[in-house]
């Protein structure tokens, strides 16, 4: 790895750790074994610079990891079921570290999402990152028939709840912890998949479809 490599390697994962906001340039020049202080601002004039370029870059990995899964069944004329769909989404990891280590993309993402929500949104935009919204786009078709504003918020949670497992199973693999039956009693991906497919499919009760659009109180 060159030395821009290095900078961006520590910092995602200083980042998923810690946070986004919680990390200095100083802490990410130490974890990249830096003699230079002023190596990170050398290559990417700030923290924030190296923030962005690291949401691009991660944001293209998983954009592209999806891409390749969709298109495979897309050119098998597909896809044929709600099922398919959320199964190109559910997987991990979605990035490889050029060191060979644990991915730290999903928990780097669920942080800046935390802090830096509209940043990913914009670079979303920008980037042209394509292949969740044709994911989503696949997966309103199979939702035709429950009401629209129902279906946008089941797509909401469905992709809160993927960052939040993806960071969980992330974390999971990276403790290096093997007695966890959380994930070893059954397949956590299939389960995991019928869970959404449920949710996202689950017939709308009558508070739901009765509810005015204010907010509701307890």
């Amino acid at each position: 790895m060159d030395t821009s490599d290095r900078i961006k390697l520590a910092a995602i994962r200083l980042f998923a750790k810690l946070g986004v906001e919680a990390v200095t340039v100083r802490d990410i020049v130490a974890a990249a074994e830096l003699k230079n202080p002023g190596s990170l601002n050398y290559y990417f004039r700030s923290k924030d610079e190296l923030i962005r370029q690291v949401i691009v870059e991660s944001m293209g990995h998983a954009n592209e990891l999806w891409r390749r899964r969709l298109e495979a069944i897309e050119e098998e004329g597909g896809p044929g079921s709600l099922r398919e769909v959320v199964e190109v989404l559910v997987t991990w990891p979605l990035s490889e570290p050029l060191d060979g280590s644990v991915s730290h993309t999903a928990r780097f993402l669920a942080m800046a999402l935390q802090t830096r929500g509209q940043t990913v949104r914009s670079l979303t935009r920008e980037m042209n990152y394509t292949a969740y919204d044709r994911a989503i786009g696949h997966m309103r078709n199979f939702l035709s028939d429950l009401p629209q504003d129902v279906v946008a918020q089941r797509v909401i949670f469905f992709f809160w709840s993927l960052t939040g497992f993806l960071t969980a199973y992330e974390a999971y693999v990276d403790s290096e912890a093997r007695d966890d039956s959380v994930w070893h009693n059954i397949d956590p991906f299939a389960n995991f998949v019928d869970s959404m497919v449920g949710m996202l499919t689950a017939p709308v009760s009558k508070q739901v479809a009765t509810m005015p659009k204010a907010k509701r109180t307890a």
